[in-house]
């Protein structure tokens, strides 16, 4: 399914971005000097080829091997650089930021892939990046409902993964984000007005991909702005908290990647976004969604039981979760023309509908 189905046309063009102009021997070299400043004591020889994983559409990442001495005595790595990319799907990367989250949760334990080095200016990668352990599993397509290990596993396995991921999730929003020094994250200054800071994250995105469709989206921007609840019980969040970005083995979740979005801000910001991709996931999926999908209330409900919170402001955070995740859509559009974009103009128009919808039920008169 994943080779014909039409989101794959859309990543594929968000990715032409991302590659930049160095070829692979060039970037051996320049990861080579990366891991001998940051973590080798001696030479390093990267041993095969690089490769790129075919899911993700925001930063870059090469997979690759390489044999060096880390103090422990020389054997080989197999290791991930993720990357700044030359033309991003989004208008803002902080790689250091990236960085130091996972360095913080993995040193509280939480499931993501050990980071090892950091390249924070470009000096020696020639752009800004990072080394990281690699984790093994497979990380789902959008359409998680209809592919992928949610939509194989029994309904018992299913609901444990659900339960691991809310857990996961809980462990990420109880980091002391404060003493783990992500108070420079967005959000982190000033974090009981930090929704907003959200918001105008999510239309800079977009005016910076279609500034006609930023405007014709003002209205509900504004009223998210003028409602924005204060932020009493302010977490780490990972701004994209999904499925499809992180990686499962054996009925398990493995490790949560992709923390270019994270923030600091209500609990949740997460969850409200989470629910936008459901039904977005939902859609994609189609025909072939699995009959037993469970539903929201699944996940909120796992997530409650997790994390001892109980949700507040929750229609607020699933309208403006419905909004930022249109956004992105429309953002993730930007390299298509008006006619590969046609397949996508159904979805965005079911997607909008229910961001109405929510919207009115928050209270909007728009």
């Amino acid at each position: 399914m994943s080779e014909e189905h039409a989101y794959e046309q859309l990543v594929s063009k968000t990715r032409a971005g991302i590659a930049g102009g160095a070829d692979d021997e060039l970037w051996k070299t320049r990861i080579a000097a990366l891991l001998r400043t940051g973590v080798a004591r001696g030479e390093v020889t990267l041993t095969g080829s690089l490769v790129r994983p075919d899911v993700g559409a925001s930063s870059g990442n090469l997979l690759f091997s390489a044999r060096f001495d880390d103090g422990s005595g020389e054997r080989q790595h197999d290791l991930v650089l993720r990357y700044q990319p030359a033309d991003g799907l989004m208008n803002r990367y902080d790689m250091g930021a990236q960085f130091r989250v996972q360095h913080a949760l993995a040193d509280a334990g939480v499931k993501v892939a050990r980071p090892l080095c950091l390249d924070h200016d470009g000096s020696l990668l020639g752009t800004p990046g990072y080394i990281m352990r690699r984790a093994v599993g497979v990380a789902p397509r959008q359409y998680y409902y209809a592919q992928g290990p949610m939509a194989e596993a029994d309904v018992a396995t299913r609901q444990a993964l659900i339960a691991d991921m809310m857990e996961t999730l809980a462990k990420i929003h109880a980091l002391g984000w404060r003493a783990a020094g992500l108070d420079t994250l967005l959000g982190g200054s000033a974090p009981e007005n930090s929704i907003g800071k959200e918001i105008t994250f999510y239309t800079d995105a977009l005016r910076f991909a279609s500034a006609e469709i930023a405007d014709s989206l003002s209205g509900y921007e504004r009223w998210l702005h003028d409602k924005a609840p204060r932020v009493t019980d302010p977490v780490l969040n990972h701004g994209d908290y999904q499925p499809s970005n992180m990686l499962f083995a054996d009925g398990k979740l493995v490790v949560v990647l992709d923390w270019e979005t994270a923030r600091i801000t209500a609990p949740e910001s997460d969850l409200g976004w989470l629910m936008g991709v459901h039904s977005f996931a939902r859609i994609l999926g189609g025909a072939n969604n699995i009959a037993d999908m469970p539903s929201d209330a699944d996940w909120l409900s796992a997530y409650e039981r997790a994390s001892g919170r109980s949700l507040q402001h929750w229609e607020y955070h699933l309208a403006k979760g419905a909004f930022c995740t249109l956004l992105v859509l429309h953002v993730f559009g930007r390299r298509m023309s008006a006619e590969e974009f046609k397949p996508f103009t159904g979805i965005l128009a079911v997607q909008e509908d229910r961001m109405r919808t929510l919207f009115k039920a928050a209270g909007a008169t728009l």
